[in-house]
């Protein structure tokens, strides 16, 4: 589970902003939708990021991505190819960068948020702290993992990348696995993809691994949550393919039957076809009739989507992270999926943190689940909205603050603006 992230001249992001899904346990309201860890920090399992379009919801989950595109690229070489490996004789001139940028990132295998435009010289920073149940003892805890970068990065590789532990949150003891350098590949990446190699090549050499094999129990840990346990669903590519959704919810085809048949209430159950192993089908099937996977509706794969992310995510407690929650949903089916999070009795040790433009389905969490960017004076801030000031009372935000209706009401920035509103009209009637 995430506990705290920070960015930093990233995307739209000039100065550093911070998320931070700590909470105050003795706020008992909606007490099932956090987790008390062991050395009893309290910590949401939910978390809705709202704010105008081009502030930067979406630039906050892109940036975690990247963290995980960067882990698990390959091997990088020294080598890099130039524009004089490639033939551009035929390019215009003014398209020859921007091709061989797009050529760089297909060899590299990977690609970081972009570094803010008013500072290009200046380093990004992507920090991420996440408590991790490994299952083991001793690497169970806190885990703070931080990558650093410049715009030359796909050239001259990252400036840091760095992972610390430490057994409790308010630990001052703090053990660093690992601070990288100039590096041009991820250092977790890179000694898990040749682990029994790189051990071969010390045992011949006469060098104690002992060490060597417990870093690598830590990177295992924090790679393990990172990629295998977590999962995002983009805003529009959320359509997974037919053997993914049966590969995943093949174990528990029941959970995606239901939730397929709270959407279409037609449906009368979900059938996987396995008797070609090359070629399995998922059918839906209705009275008298069953239709493929690849017609059903574009909410209802979105369901799917959720389905196969929510079984992967909850049991290990991993993260689901999802762009714009509410797109292709209606109200009450999101309303639905959130309360998955909300709610007492539902088996689930994930968490989940998605972006929204809509306030209404945000008003069922609480007040420190939710996080508003706002722009002042073109940066992006992150504000958490128990620390929210009202624009009119110069107070904190009291308890019944309604967040829909400071939302309606332009007490939290809203887009678009009503000036720019009316700028707009007048235009339109006058030109």
């Amino acid at each position: 589970m995430f506990t705290r992230i920070k960015l930093e001249n990233i995307g739209p992001y000039t100065e550093e902003v911070t998320l931070n899904f700590v909470c105050d346990k003795r706020n008992k309201n909606n007490s099932n939708s956090i987790k008390i860890l062991p050395d009893e920090i309290a910590v949401t399992k939910i978390a809705g990021i709202i704010g105008g379009n081009a502030n930067g919801k979406t630039t906050i989950l892109e940036a975690l991505n990247s963290i995980g595109s960067f882990i698990s690229a390959p091997h990088r070489k020294k080598r890099f190819p130039d524009k004089s490996d490639f033939d551009f004789e035929e390019i215009k001139e003014e398209f020859i960068e921007g091709i061989y940028n797009r050529v760089k990132k297909r060899v590299i295998g990977f690609s970081l948020t972009s570094v803010n435009r008013s500072k290009p010289d200046n380093v990004a920073k992507i920090y991420v702290e996440m408590y991790i149940d490994s299952g083991n003892p001793s690497t169970t805890g806190y885990y703070e993992y931080e990558l650093k970068y410049k715009n030359d990065y796909l050239v001259n590789g990252i400036e840091e990348e760095k992972l610390c532990f430490r057994k409790k949150y308010l630990s001052k003891k703090k053990n660093i696995m690992f601070d990288i350098y100039k590096s041009n590949q991820s250092e977790i990446g890179y000694k898990l993809a040749y682990k029994q190699n790189i051990l071969l090549d010390y045992n011949k050499a006469g060098i104690n691994t002992e060490e060597l094999e417990r870093r690598m129990d830590y990177y295992e840990a924090f790679y393990n949550k990172y990629i295998y346990e977590s999962s995002t669903i983009g805003e529009t590519e959320y359509e997974y393919n037919e053997d993914y959704v049966i590969e995943e919810t093949e174990e528990d085809s029941k959970l995606l039957e239901y939730f397929i048949r709270v959407l279409d209430n037609g449906v009368k159950k979900i059938d996987i076809d396995t008797s070609n192993a090359n070629d399995k089908k998922l059918f839906a099937v209705y009275d008298d009739y069953c239709i493929r996977y690849d017609e059903l509706s574009t909410a209802t794969k979105k369901a799917c989507s959720f389905t196969c992310d929510y079984i992967k995510s909850s049991k290990k407690g991993g993260v689901l992270l999802i762009d714009e929650l509410d797109n292709s949903l209606n109200f009450k089916t999101v309303s639905l999926i959130l309360n998955i999070y909300l709610k007492s009795k539902l088996h689930n040790q994930g968490q989940l943190i998605f972006t929204t433009n809509s306030s209404i389905i945000l008003n069922d969490l609480r007040r420190d689940q939710i996080f508003i960017v706002e722009k002042k004076s073109n940066t992006p801030q992150i504000i958490r909205f128990s620390e929210f000031i009202n624009s009119k009372t110069k107070k904190k935000v009291r308890a019944d603050f309604s967040f829909s209706k400071a939302y309606k009401n332009n007490e939290i920035e809203n887009i678009p603006l009503e000036e720019n509103v009316e700028r707009l009209f007048n235009y339109i009637e006058n030109r």
